[in-house]
C-alpha cells in the first residue's frame, strides 16, 4: 500500500511538471519572438546609423572636393596667364622690361591669392635663376624654403627634389604639417622640362575647421589618404593614424571595424571624385551602438518583466487548474483496484477509476435485477401461498352460514 500511494505522489509531481514545463513552454514562444525582433532591430537601427553616417562623409568629400576643385582652377588659369607665361620663358631675369613686368605679376599673384580664401599663399620657383615670385617679392631659393616650408618639417634638399620634378596639377604632403598643390609651368610642354613650379601653400587650419564643422568629425575623426593610403590631413578628435590599417581601404568605399588604443572603432569611407585620395571616418562604435544600446536594454527589461510575472502566473495558474484534478486523484487512488505501476498520469488513473465504477455500477445493477426478480418470485410464490392458506378458512364459514 506505501508503495502504491509512492507511485502515486510520484506520478503526481511528473505530470505537474509535465504541465508547467508545456506552459512555460508556451511562455517562450513570444520571448523567442521578441529575441528576434531585437537582433533585427539593432540590426536595421545599425544600418540607419551606418547610412547616415556614410551621407555625411559623402558631405566631408563634396565640400573638400569643391574646395580643392577651386584650387586646381586656379593653377589651370595661372598656368595659362600671359603675364606669367611671359616672365617665366625669359632668358635674361636682370633686364629692366622683365624687372618692370615682375610688378604686375606680382599683383596678379596677389589677386589670385586673395580669390580663395583656402589658400594660405603661393609663389612661382623658376629652376633656371633658382629663385621664386612670391605675392610680395622675389626671393632666392633658400629664402623661400625658410619663409614657407623650414619651420613645417622639410628638409632643404627634399624641398629641392620636389622642385626639380613635373606635376600637373598634384596635391604633394612635402612633410607632416605641409601639404601643398604643384603645377609644372607651362602646361603645354609637360613632357619636357618645365621652366617654373607653381607651389600653392594649403591653409591647412582653415580645411580642418570645415571638415570639423560637420558632425561626423565632432563624433569622432576624418581623415584623408593619398592613392598609397598614407595620411595627409586629419580632422577632429585627435588620433594615432598609424595605429589604422588603412591598406584595408580597398574599394572605392567600405566599411569596417578594428580595435584602436584598446577601444572598438568603425571605419568608413569613400573614394573622391577630384583626386586619388579617399576620405576616412573613425568612429567610436560605442557611438554608433548608443540608440541600439538603449533600445536593447528596454527589449531586455521587458523581456525580463515577461520572464518574471509570466513565470510566476504560469506557475499560479498551473497550480491553480491542477489543484482540483489533485483532490480527485487523492480521492479516487485509494478505490482503484488496477495497478497502478501502469498508470502514467492522473488522466489514465481517472479513467481507471472510472472504467471499474462504471463496471461496479453495473456489476451492482445485474445483482440488484437479480436480487429483484428473487424477490419478486418469492414474494409472489409467498403472496400465492398465503392466500391459499387464508382462502380456506372463508370457504368454511360460508359454508356454514349457508
Amino acid at each position: 500500500m506505501a508503495e502504491e500511494q509512492g507511485g502515486v505522489q510520484l506520478m503526481k509531481r511528473s505530470v505537474f511538471l509535465f504541465w508547467l514545463y508545456s506552459n512555460l513552454t508556451i511562455l517562450c514562444i513570444p520571448i523567442l519572438i521578441a529575441m528576434g525582433i531585437l537582433m533585427q532591430s539593432k540590426h536595421l537601427l545599425q544600418s540607419e546609423v551606418m547610412r547616415s553616417n556614410e551621407a555625411l562623409l559623402n558631405q566631408v568629400k563634396q565640400s573638400l572636393d569643391n574646395q580643392f576643385q577651386d584650387i586646381k582652377k586656379i593653377g589651370l588659369q595661372l598656368s595659362l596667364d600671359p603675364k606669367v607665361l611671359s616672365y617665366i620663358n625669359q632668358t635674361d631675369f636682370s633686364a629692366p622690361d622683365v624687372k618692370l613686368s615682375l610688378l604686375d605679376l606680382i599683383k596678379t599673384l596677389r589677386s589670385y591669392a586673395a580669390s580663395n580664401g583656402n589658400i594660405d599663399d603661393f609663389y612661382i620657383y623658376v629652376k633656371a635663376g633658382q629663385f621664386g615670385v612670391t605675392t610680395s617679392a622675389l626671393d632666392e631659393a633658400d629664402i623661400l624654403y625658410q619663409l614657407f616650408h623650414e619651420k613645417k618639417g622639410v628638409t632643404y634638399e627634399q624641398w629641392k627634389e620636389s622642385m626639380r620634378k613635373s606635376y600637373f596639377g598634384s596635391f604633394v604632403k612635402l612633410a607632416d604639417n605641409d601639404l601643398v598643390f604643384l603645377q609644372s609651368l607651362p602646361v603645354q610642354n609637360m613632357n619636357e622640362e618645365a621652366p617654373a613650379t607653381l607651389v600653392v601653400m594649403l591653409n591647412g587650419d582653415r580645411l580642418k575647421a570645415a571638415i570639423s564643422g560637420i558632425q561626423l568629425a565632432q563624433a569622432g575623426s576624418v581623415v584623408i589618404v593619398d592613392k598609397n593610403n598614407k595620411p595627409l590631413m586629419a580632422a577632429g578628435e585627435a588620433l594615432n593614424t598609424a595605429d589604422i590599417d588603412f591598406s584595408q581601404l580597398t574599394k572605392e568605399s567600405g566599411s569596417f571595424s578594428q580595435k584602436l588604443r584598446g577601444e572598438q572603432v568603425t571605419v568608413s569611407y569613400v573614394s573622391s571624385g577630384e583626386n586619388d585620395w579617399k576620405y576616412v571616418s573613425v568612429i567610436p562604435t560605442k557611438v554608433y551602438s548608443a540608440k541600439v544600446n538603449q533600445l536593447q536594454i528596454w527589449i531586455l527589461i521587458g523581456l525580463a518583466l515577461c520572464v518574471l510575472i509570466g513565470g510566476a502566473t504560469t506557475v499560479w495558474l498551473t497550480r491553480r487548474n491542477y489543484l482540483p484534478i489533485r483532490r480527485m486523484v487523492d480521492l479516487v487512488s485509494p478505490k482503484v483496484k488496477s495497478n497502478l505501476e501502469g498508470i502514467k498520469n492522473e488522466f489514465t488513473l481517472l479513467q481507471s477509476f472510472m472504467s471499474e465504477n462504471a463496471a461496479f455500477q453495473d456489476l451492482a445493477a445485474r445483482t440488484i435485477r437479480m436480487q429483484q426478480n428473487a424477490l419478486r418470485r418469492n414474494f409472489l410464490a409467498r403472496l400465492l401461498k398465503g392466500a391459499w392458506r387464508a382462502g380456506r378458512p372463508l370457504r368454511k364459514r360460508w359454508s356454514r352460514s349457508t
